[in-house]
């Protein structure tokens, strides 16, 4: 290796030159002395695609050092090349960073780059030391919904725990992000906080309906059965959106008792609304009998009523689609209804009516 024309190189007056003798010194690494410190002047290079090239580099070094030197960059402006680069190097460096992370909370920096380290990582760990974090209220405004994203992803019981506490605050603004996670934890993973759950009924009528809505799906994803009465009660004086929902967690819960209350509200005796949501929520607990129910309603309500409910409750669903189109053709239904339907199913589905 030509050491001193590589150093000449590295201080070029052309970036291109400069960033050219990176992916050199990324090749020839450890051959070169003093690395780490010419990467570490690369990295504040006054240009992107220098800094690039020394974000790239620094997985070669393999130490705890070289991620803190990686870091750095975010002091300069970034760009959707250098943020995957970034993420990359961050990621290959955890197996040497994140331990020493766990006895030196101030290795990498200040909490910008701690957050960006743990939120790009892949172990549990990690996603602990983020809701840390998160709790002491150190995370920037711009990682907020990658790390919220990540403890969803990641986070145990006891992270979960966390964002439970904070999200039953008074007066939190970030109440329905929080929710968000733990929803998106409870069904792609089925993981739950397991320190008093049921506290998520305290944000049941908040001011917020999405808040609402969420605490009222997330009774039912982690089957708080001690609330099936709270959830009843919902169903039956809720607006639509709460008696959906209720429905809903219900049925997670105690479907015999869900499908006696939507079978109920699927009756003459409820207005159009109700008994369109209630059999569109019957679809899920039994297809055959909510898609009878939905033919029939379909055939019997006033004309100008909207149905498409019923018919996106059995799109997703292959049996469902078959036993809705079984359904309709036991019975003449409007032909304004089936065009509408048709459209819907079209739109959702891709799918054309069986001859």
């Amino acid at each position: 290796v030509n050491e001193p024309v590589l150093l000449n190189l590295l201080d070029a007056k052309s970036h291109n030159v400069r960033a050219a003798a990176l992916r050199a010194l990324a090749l020839w690494y450890p051959k070169v002395s003093n690395t780490p410190a010419l990467l570490a002047k690369a990295v504040g290079d006054q240009h992107p695609q220098v800094r690039l090239e020394a974000v790239i580099a620094l997985r070669k070094t393999k130490t705890p050092e070289a991620a803190k030197t990686a870091l750095t960059v975010l002091d300069a402006q970034m760009d959707e090349f250098l943020d995957f680069a970034l993420w990359q190097t961050v990621r290959e460096l955890e197996p040497v960073w994140l331990p020493k992370l766990k006895m030196d909370a101030n290795l990498l920096g200040d909490a910008k780059k701690t957050a960006y380290a743990l939120k790009s990582a892949t172990g549990a760990d990690a996603a602990t030391l983020l809701t840390a974090l998160y709790q002491k209220g150190q995370v920037p405004d711009d990682f907020q919904k990658d790390v919220l994203a990540s403890i969803a992803r990641l986070g145990q019981p006891s992270d979960l725990n966390i964002l439970l506490d904070l999200a039953v605050q008074n007066n939190n603004k970030n109440a329905a992000a929080q929710l968000a996670a733990l929803e998106e934890a409870g069904n792609q993973r089925h993981v739950a906080p397991n320190k008093n759950p049921e506290r998520i009924a305290t944000l049941i009528g908040n001011e917020e309906e999405a808040i609402s809505l969420s605490a009222i799906r997330l009774i039912g994803l982690w089957k708080l059965s001690s609330l099936n009465d709270r959830l009843t009660g919902l169903i039956q004086r809720g607006n639509p959106a709460t008696k959906k929902a209720a429905l809903g967690a219900l049925g997670a819960i105690d479907k015999p008792k869900a499908l006696q209350l939507v079978t109920d509200l699927t009756g003459p005796k409820n207005t159009p609304e109700v008994r369109i949501i209630a059999a569109a929520q019957l679809a899920g607990l039994d297809e055959k009998e909510g898609a009878r129910v939905s033919a029939e309603l379909m055939r019997t309500l006033p004309a100008d009523t909207d149905m498409s409910d019923l018919f996106l409750a059995f799109i997703p669903s292959n049996p469902g689609s078959a036993a809705l189109a079984e359904a309709i053709a036991a019975k003449q239904i409007p032909e304004a209804v089936a065009k509408r339907g048709r459209v819907l199913v079209q739109q959702r589905a891709g799918w054309t009516r069986q001859s």
